[in-house]
């Protein structure tokens, strides 16, 4: 799993943001063998943290980075 963090000015805030990327990419070869949907190209989901988190909830908070 690989796990990139991001620090970028975002004019609609007049300020820096940060944000995290988790990427899925430590799947044996074995597991990827004969499945077809290792064959596409990867989705994108966005899972905001709300009013009153931080980037950093997602990947504290649960186990998505497990």
């Amino acid at each position: 799993m690989a796990t990139i963090s991001v620090q970028s000015f975002s004019q609609s805030l007049c300020g820096f943001t940060d944000f995290k990327v988790v990427m899925p990419n430590d799947l044996p070869p074995q597991m990827k063998q004969g499945n077809p949907h290792y064959d596409r190209p990867s989705k994108l989901l966005v899972m905001l943290h709300g009013y009153s988190g931080t980037d950093t909830d997602w990947i504290y908070n649960t186990q998505i980075a497990n």
